[in-house]
C-alpha cells in the first residue's frame, strides 16, 4: 500500500505517519534530511524521541534505491521535500529528469515493501518573485505529489494538527 501524507510545516505530517506505521513490526524510518545546522539537529532529535527502540532508522539524503533490506517491510520516508532539495543540489539535472528518477526510485521501493509511506509539504499556496532555483524545486515537488497521489492507496491532507483521508482506494 501506497500512503501520500500532505500538509503545511509543523502540521503534524510526521506523527500521523509513524502512526499509521507505528503498529507493525518491522518498522523502517527512512530519513531525507542533510542536516547542518542546531535546529535541524533538535528537530531530529524531537522526531527521534517520538519513536520507540523498534524503528530501523536508515538516512538516506539522495539517491534513494530500492534495497532488498526494505523488502515486505513496512517503511516511513520523511520527507519528499528534503529528498528534491538534496537530489536538486546534488545533481542539478533538468526537472524532467529528477522527476523520473525519483518517481522510479519511489515506485521501486513502494512494490518491494507492504506498506509505504511518504510525507511531503505543501509549498504552493503562493507563488510569486521566486528565484529559477526555487521554481524548479516547486515544478518538481508539485509534479512528484500530483504522481504520487495518482498511484497512492490513500492520501491525507494535514492542517492544522488534523489530519483528513481525502483518497482511498484499497487494492483487495
Amino acid at each position: 500500500m501506497l500512503y501520500l501524507i500532505s500538509g503545511g510545516v509543523r502540521s503534524n505530517k510526521s506523527s500521523f505517519a509513524e502512526g499509521i506505521i507505528g503498529k507493525y513490526n518491522e518498522k523502517h524510518y527512512i530519513a531525507t534530511l542533510y542536516y547542518k545546522d542546531k535546529e535541524m539537529i533538535e528537530r531530529i532529535k524531537k522526531h527521534q524521541e517520538r519513536r520507540d527502540g523498534s524503528w530501523f532508522t536508515h538516512e538516506i539524503p539522495y539517491n534513494l534505491k530500492a534495497d532488498k533490506i526494505f523488502k515486505d517491510k513496512h517503511i516511513l520516508l520523511d520527507c519528499l521535500t528534503n529528498l528534491v532539495t538534496n537530489e536538486i543540489i546534488k545533481y542539478d539535472l533538468p526537472v524532467s529528469e529528477i522527476i523520473t528518477k525519483i518517481f522510479n526510485e519511489l515506485k521501486d521501493l513502494c512494490y518491494l515493501s507492504q506498506n509505504l509511506v511518504i510525507v511531503t509539504n505543501n509549498c504552493f499556496e503562493e507563488i510569486d518573485n521566486y528565484s529559477p532555483l526555487t521554481i524548479k524545486y516547486l515544478k518538481i515537488l508539485g509534479k512528484l505529489n500530483l504522481l504520487l497521489a495518482k498511484e497512492a492507496n490513500y492520501v491525507y491532507e494535514c492542517t492544522s494538527g488534523i489530519c483528513q483521508l481525502i483518497k482511498e482506494e484499497r487494492n483487495e
